[in-house]
């Protein structure tokens, strides 16, 4: 028996050759119009399909005094030696300084021993560590299209 017969060469080395298995995305929720779409785990920036906003997904290790605002779909850390004070718009977000401000993430909020999160917190969910403290108000299970303000 002929192998190949009826086909062209190029499918018969396709057949040859093992699949190469595609990268998984990491599905991610546009904060401005709460679009859900996929970009790939080595993305660091991106825009949104539907509304064409531009997204950052770098991670922000904040561990000094700081009093800008942070917006990133990446993970912010607060260091222990770091005091932030101002808005922050994140993936995730892990304190074990002091934050204080009006905070929004899209994922988890976590605040470790040592860590103080003082102001409004909207987030998926939150988890306060034994040694850790949050003063505020907070809007749990949310997304962060919904929790923002009306203007």
């Amino acid at each position: 028996m002929i192998s190949g017969f009826g086909r062209s060469r190029r499918e018969a080395e396709e057949d040859r050759q093992p699949a190469v298995p595609r990268a998984a995305g990491r599905p991610v929720i546009c904060p401005s119009c709460g679009a859900p779409f996929e970009v790939s785990l080595k993305a660091i920036n991106a825009r949104c399909p539907k509304c064409t906003k531009p997204m950052r997904f770098e991670d922000a290790d904040l561990n000094g005094f700081c009093t800008q605002n942070v917006t990133t779909m990446g993970t912010v850390r607060v260091g222990r030696k770091g005091v932030v004070r101002g808005r922050i718009e994140c993936g995730n977000l892990v304190v074990t300084g002091q934050l204080d401000g009006s905070i929004r993430t899209n994922g988890c909020c976590v605040v470790q021993a040592g860590g103080t999160l003082r102001g409004e917190m909207a987030a998926r969910s939150m988890v306060v560590e034994r040694g850790g403290s949050f003063e505020g108000t907070l809007e749990i299970g949310c997304s962060i299209k919904s929790a923002k303000p009306a203007a």
